[in-house]
């Protein structure tokens, strides 16, 4: 039976703001130029065939064809998303082709580095998006919606710190209906009072979101797209591991096992913060730490994570180390992070890390690494007087 927790006042709150902070053009300027440059970039190198896939979706879904069977000679890949994203894309559909990508780019792209300058207020906040600004710059170039998907995370966090309901169900049913795992991000309303509440809308949110598409194709026709996702996504997770903490296990115990008791054990560990600590509940420090927590989860235990989907842990990464108290293993585990997800793929071409490091999932090991000391910290009981659990720290000023 869970308690009551204690009414806190919301980080949102406690962090005073000053925008734009000092330096903060020059930050705003590098992000706003990498979503042009690299839209030209790929349309000159013609690296779209993500942006390719998902326009044709909006089309495809209009004339009722079947989202996810294969097209030879079109793409090199399955359309994956839900049959929702094909209809949300359609703002960046209509337009041609380079406009229609240069949107998109800038519409996630700006959503992330609002998310994160609302999370991380001023001069903490740009120092974190100048280290993740390697993983924004990957996602981009893959043409995926990763800082998007992050930018919901934080947000829906943010919304139900300020007690707010509609948004972050909104915001949490939008991400969902696009990749199935943001719906994780329901988990961060556990704490609060009005979880029930939160979970009647998210609910019906997701009722909004799953029905959307009958706008533009009949109910017979969605059905059948939702049948045939639910198939190629149920093929995929006893397929695929690709770089997840399932594939990281699987170099140690090879061999053809199920991924989902590896996914419930995480999911369990993910949840065992919120019983034992279930005093400190109206602790909005712990509820942070809980973001950031949930953020490296849902990678090591996504069987679908890959390269650009790391963006999404290296910002739990980045925001639990400036935000912490920093002794020598935050540093150490930063650092190693940093070069490995990062850097790594900055510095060595495709030909060196196919041979010496994705084999081994070399990504997957920094971020299981932080997590299991995020988990250390959130579960290790208080020092005598202290009001703050061990690893956190007060929210920085603006």
């Amino acid at each position: 039976m869970s308690p009551t927790p204690v009414t806190a006042e919301p980080l949102t709150a406690a962090a005073p703001r000053r925008w734009p902070a000092r330096g903060e053009a020059w930050i705003l300027a590098l992000y706003a130029l990498t979503a042009a440059f690299v839209t030209w970039q790929q349309l000159h190198l013609d690296h779209i065939n993500n942006w390719r896939m998902a326009r044709w979706s909006f089309y495809q879904l209009l004339q009722g064809g079947d989202l996810y069977a294969p097209a030879p000679g079109r793409f090199y890949d399955l359309y994956q998303y839900s049959p929702t994203f094909a209809l949300l894309v359609a703002p960046f559909a209509v337009p041609p082709v380079w406009l229609g990508l240069f949107l998109f780019n800038a519409f996630n792209v700006g959503v992330f580095y609002y998310a994160v300058r609302r999370l991380l207020p001023g001069r903490v906040g740009l120092a974190a998006l100048l280290i993740l600004y390697f993983e924004v710059l990957r996602s981009t170039q893959n043409t995926e919606i990763n800082t998007l998907v992050t930018g919901i995370f934080i947000l829906a966090f943010l919304w139900l710190e300020q007690g707010g309901v509609g948004r972050p169900a909104a915001a949490i049913a939008a991400g969902a209906a696009i990749k199935i795992f943001p719906l994780a991000a329901g988990a961060l309303a556990l704490p609060h009072r009005w979880r029930w509440r939160f979970g009647a809308a998210l609910a019906a949110a997701l009722a909004v979101a799953i029905l959307a598409p009958l706008l533009v194709t009949p109910p017979a026709t969605l059905l059948h797209q939702y049948h045939s996702w639910v198939a190629l996504e149920r093929h995929y997770s006893n397929a695929l591991r690709i770089d997840s903490l399932m594939a990281l296990l699987n170099l140690v115990i090879p061999g053809a096992w199920p991924n989902w008791p590896v996914q419930v054990a995480g999911t369990l560990l993910l949840l065992l913060p919120y019983w034992v600590r279930r005093a400190d509940w109206g602790d909005a420090i712990f509820r942070r730490a809980m973001l950031f927590f949930l953020l490296q989860y849902v990678i090591l235990f996504n069987h679908q994570a890959e390269s650009p989907t790391y963006i999404i842990a290296m910002t739990g990464v980045v925001a639990w180390y400036l935000l912490g108290p920093r002794r020598w293993y935050h540093h150490a585990l930063m650092a190693f992070a940093w070069v490995l997800v990062s850097l790594f793929s900055e510095i060595f071409p495709a030909s060196v890390l196919n041979v010496c490091c994705r084999p081994y999932h070399y990504k997957a090991i920094p971020i299981l690494l932080v997590w299991l000391a995020m988990l250390w910290e959130l579960l290790a009981p208080r020092r005598p007087g202290s009001a703050l659990p061990p690893g956190a720290a007060h929210a920085p000023a603006g």
